[in-house]
C-alpha cells in the first residue's frame, strides 16, 4: 500500500501544479486517483509486489462513483444502478485477478451505455424535425 499511496499523493500534487498551470484541463484529485489505481492494477498483475488489493478497489470505486455522479442524470437511474451494480461486482473481480469475467460486467456496462448514448441521439433527431414545425 505504500507504493500506491505515495504514487497518489505525487500524482496530487503534480495534477494540481499542471491544472494550476493550466496544462491539465481534468479534475487533478480525478486524475490522480485514476492514475493510481491504473498502475496499482499493473503492479497487481504484472508483479510480485506487495500492492493491497482493497486499495486499488477503494480507490476504483471512487472513480465508478464520480462516474455515476457525473453521468447518471444524463442517462437516468436505471444507466445508473447497471453501472454501480455491475462496476462494483467488476471491480471485486479485478481485485481478486479474475480479469475475464471482470472484462464481461464491464462489456455489460459499455453496451449499456452505447445504447443509452444511441437513444438519446435518436430523441434528439426525432425533436429536431419538429423544431420548427407551424
Amino acid at each position: 500500500m505504500t507504493i500506491l499511496l505515495a504514487i497518489l499523493i505525487g500524482s496530487v500534487i503534480l495534477f494540481w501544479i499542471l491544472h494550476k498551470l493550466d496544462i491539465l484541463r481534468f479534475c487533478p484529485i480525478c486524475s490522480a486517483v485514476a492514475l493510481t489505481w491504473l498502475v496499482g492494477l499493473l503492479l497487481l498483475y504484472a508483479t510480485n509486489l506487495p500492492v493491497d488489493p482493497l486499495f486499488i478497489a477503494i480507490l476504483t470505486g471512487a472513480s465508478l462513483g464520480a462516474l455515476a455522479e457525473k453521468y447518471g442524470s444524463k442517462f437516468g437511474f436505471f444507466w445508473k444502478t447497471i453501472l454501480v451494480v455491475l462496476g462494483s461486482a467488476g471491480i471485486y473481480l479485478l481485485v481478486i485477478e479474475d480479469a475475464l469475467k471482470a472484462l464481461i460486467l464491464f462489456s455489460v456496462v459499455a453496451l449499456v451505455t452505447v445504447m443509452f448514448v444511441l437513444g438519446r441521439l435518436r430523441r434528439k433527431a426525432s425533436e429536431d424535425k419538429f423544431k420548427d414545425c407551424c
